[in-house]
This record gives C-alpha cells, sequence and structure tokens, in this order.
C-alpha cells in the first residue's frame, strides 16, 4: 500500500471518474467528453472531487453540522414514545433525512418519503448499472428506481432548491452548469453524491450501536466519559451535549467508532494504473491494469494489527500505547494504523469523513446517556448483510432488527439539547 502511495499521478482514480459517469450517471458523450478533458491539466471530474475537500471542511462544515445536529434532536426525543422499533430502519431514515435535508435544504426531494424509499430500492442493486449490460433488462427495478430519482432532482434543480442548500451543492451545480450539462443530467450526475453520502453511513452507523450496546462493561464506560466530558447542564436544567468535546474528549468513544468501521468494513479500494510502473523495486505493473486493495484483508493483517487483528478491542485507537482491555486488564502495543482503510487511501480519502462521523457519533453519545437498547429477545445476534449489488462497504443489514427501548431512569423527563463549537468540526481520525 505504501508503494502505491508513492505513485500518485500514475496509480490514480481519474479513469474512475469517466468510468462512473458514463454508466451511472448517463452523461452523454459529447460532455462526457469535456468532463474527462486533461489537455489542460486534471479533468473537471476531478476538479469537482478535489474541491469536495474544502467545502466538507471549515466554515462550511461547522454550518452543516449545526444543522445537523437541529434535525438530529428531535428524531432521538421521539425515539423514546415507542416500546419498540427496528433499529435498522429508524437509523436508515433519520440519517437519510438528515443528511440530505443538510445538503439539499428546505425543498430536498427526500423530504417525500416516497422518494426516500426509491433511493434505497436503487441502492440494492445499484453496481448492477456500472456493469452497463442492459440494465433496463437485468435490473429493471433498479433502472426504473434512477429514473424516479432523478426525476425529483430534475424538478428540485428546476426549483431553484440549490438556492438553500450548501456549498458543497452549490459548487456541484455550478461546476456542472458551466460544463453545459441540463438539469436533467446535472440530476443524473446527483447520483454517485446521493450514494456517497448515505450507503456507508447507515450501515455504520447501525454497527457502532449493535457493537456498544452488546458490550455493557464498553457502554458504561463511554456513558461515563460521555458525562463526564462533554455533558453540560444548564440553569434551567437542559442537559446540554457539545459535539466539540465529544470530538476533541472522548477519545474512547472514538475509538470504539473507528474500531468498528475496522472490524466491519468490507472496501475495495481501487486504483488505474496510467503508466508502467514498478513498485517497491519488486513488481512490475503494466499501463492500463487495474489494482485492487482489500480493506477487509488489510484491516486484519497481523503485521499491521498485532495478533489481537481479529478480535474487537474498543481501545485499539487510543493514542496511549498503555491500554486496558474490557476485560479490565492492562496491556501494552503502538497505535497501529497503516491497515485501517475505511475512508480510502491517502492520498484519495473520503472528504465526507468528519461530517458522517460527526453525526453518527452525535447520534449514539445521547441515545447512549438517553435510552437502554436491546433486541426483543435479549440476544445479540449479528443479522444477516445484504446480498446484492450494493456499492456499500459497510454490510448493510437484511430486513428488520427490532430492538426494545427503555427510557434511562437517570434521564427521564430531562430536556436535552445539542451545541457545537465552529472551528471544531474535525475529527482526529486515522487514515491509511
Amino acid at each position: 500500500m505504501r508503494a502505491v502511495q508513492k505513485h500518485p499521478t500514475v496509480i490514480t482514480l481519474e479513469p474512475l471518474f469517466k468510468f462512473t459517469h458514463k454508466r451511472m450517471c448517463q452523461t452523454p458523450r459529447e460532455k462526457l467528453v469535456h468532463l474527462c478533458d486533461q489537455s489542460r491539466g486534471p479533468s473537471l471530474l476531478s476538479r469537482i472531487v478535489h474541491d469536495t475537500t474544502p467545502v466538507l471542511a471549515g466554515k462550511s462544515l461547522d454550518r452543516m453540522n449545526r444543522q445537523m445536529l437541529q434535525q438530529l434532536l428531535p428524531l432521538i426525543d421521539d425515539m423514546g414514545n415507542y416500546e419498540t422499533i427496528d433499529l435498522n430502519a429508524w437509523l436508515r431514515h433519520a440519517i437519510t433525512i438528515v443528511s440530505t435535508n443538510v445538503t439539499y435544504g428546505n425543498l430536498n426531494p427526500f423530504q417525500n418519503r416516497h422518494v426516500e424509499d426509491t433511493f434505497w430500492e436503487l441502492e440494492r442493486n445499484v453496481a448492477l448499472l456500472l456493469t452497463n449490460i442492459v440494465p433496463w433488462l437485468i435490473a429493471p427495478k433498479t433502472w426504473k428506481a434512477r429514473k424516479c430519482l432523478c426525476a425529483a432532482f430534475k424538478d428540485y434543480f428546476d426549483l431553484t432548491g440549490y438556492e438553500d442548500g450548501s456549498d458543497l451543492l452549490a459548487m456541484r451545480y455550478r461546476s456542472f452548469l458551466r460544463a453545459g450539462l441540463t438539469h436533467k443530467e446535472i440530476a443524473y450526475a446527483e447520483v454517485p453524491l446521493i450514494v456517497g453520502l448515505l450507503t456507508n453511513t447507515v450501515p455504520a452507523a447501525f454497527w457502532v450501536h449493535f457493537e456498544l450496546f452488546s458490550r455493557p462493561k464498553l457502554l458504561e464506560e463511554i456513558r461515563g466519559e460521555v458525562e463526564q466530558n462533554a455533558l453540560d447542564i444548564a440553569p434551567d436544567g437542559t442537559h446540554i451535549i457539545d459535539l466539540g468535546y465529544l470530538r476533541d474528549d472522548c477519545p474512547l468513544l472514538l475509538s470504539m467508532y473507528q474500531e468498528v468501521l475496522r472490524i466491519r468494513t468490507t472496501m475495495v479500494t481501487i486504483r488505474f494504473v496510467t503508466q508502467d510502473v514498478v513498485l517497491a523495486d519488486n513488481y512490475f505493473l503494466r499501463s492500463g491494469a487495474m489494482l485492487f486493495m482489500p480493506a477487509k484483508q488489510l484491516g486484519r493483517h497481523q503485521s499491521a494489527w498485532g495478533t489481537s487483528a481479529d478480535e474487537f478491542d474498543g481501545r485499539r485507537f487510543l493514542r496511549s500505547t498503555t491500554t486496558i482491555d474490557d476485560n479490565g486488564d492492562k496491556k501494552k502495543g503502538p497505535r497501529r494504523t497503516g491497515g485501517f482503510m475505511a475512508f480510502g487511501v491517502s492520498p484519495t480519502i473520503c472528504p465526507g469523513r468528519h461530517f458522517s462521523t460527526s453525526e453518527i457519533l452525535a447520534l449514539v453519545a445521547m441515545i447512549a446517556l438517553r435510552y437502554d437498547i436491546a433486541p426483543v429477545d435479549r440476544l445479540w445476534h449479528a443479522p444477516l448483510r445484504v446480498n446484492s449489488a450494493t456499492t456499500s462497504n459497510m454490510g448493510p443489514v437484511e430486513g428488520r432488527f427490532p430492538v426494545t427501548v427503555k427510557k434511562r431512569q437517570k434521564y427521564e423527563g430531562k430536556p436535552w439539547q445539542f451545541k457545537t463549537t465552529d472551528g471544531k468540526g474535525q475529527f482526529g481520525l486515522a487514515v491509511g
């Protein structure tokens, strides 16, 4: 992996942008040529991807986080009104509506539940669209779902919904409009963004809740950490969780989250070889080859993670070299991150990782403090994963996962609120 990173201009993602827009976005050939033109440097598609990073950082990220927290709160409040919920469906709806509202603003098409359901029908087999083998015949439901989703987004752009959207959306819209794309073509170009926004965040949120609530000792420790370091009680009795303190002062929570990603990811990072190259003075790769780096295998390789590579260790990502395992026993070991590829491989790292991390940790922190959650049969058995052509690399759950929800007596009847401090939106996440 390190040898690959030494050749970022030779081993690159650039061909993937063209491939995706041709097959998933149905961009017309003549406009695709313009979007992929590299005669004057990086292509427009490459620049759009590059420009995504700054609009998901700084003041833009602060604004998105404030809106996200404001919209999560009533959903978490409402959770306590039910004795049982389908945890998988609840998290999917919460993250879908909050993430898309923050991105698309007041005219967000996902506010129509039919559009939300249409997207998840598309997501189940979205990879079949990339094969481009008569997809309207081999995947008619997926083909129709994309058509319906993009029709809703064409209406959104026609109604100037982008004027109330995020900086991310504004950047993409201006770029595609300058490239000559119509509103219908821009609507299709939004599909990869929505896929990236939701398809990994939703199952990641599920597995974080699953792994945490199924470990009572770890759950109590993280509850204590959040209470001590990120919870403030206002004079009027409002209990306030500060996202900035979750980021800076709750290292066990952040470590547990990254360990869930390490254990659960099935990502295979793809790069394209654009020139003949020799890696590490030993491996010859010919121009035109595709290079696959499986995160699942590297994320559990003993050379990177030691003899406990296959075990879940919520403290693995703590910076201290002396750690205590879930049984309270001390152990020593370096903080290894070289095999961690859940956010991609440098220099191409997921630009939305800080927003999705904020969303998931805000969710789990407040839910953990306010509620006790357990499967209706009291047994924490991992549910089946979706067995279809999804592009998600976090093992989305197949079907229902019913749980009981009980308000914790300690906080029952207390008012709650989120807050965040501007400029503290980026987490100290490990990257490969």
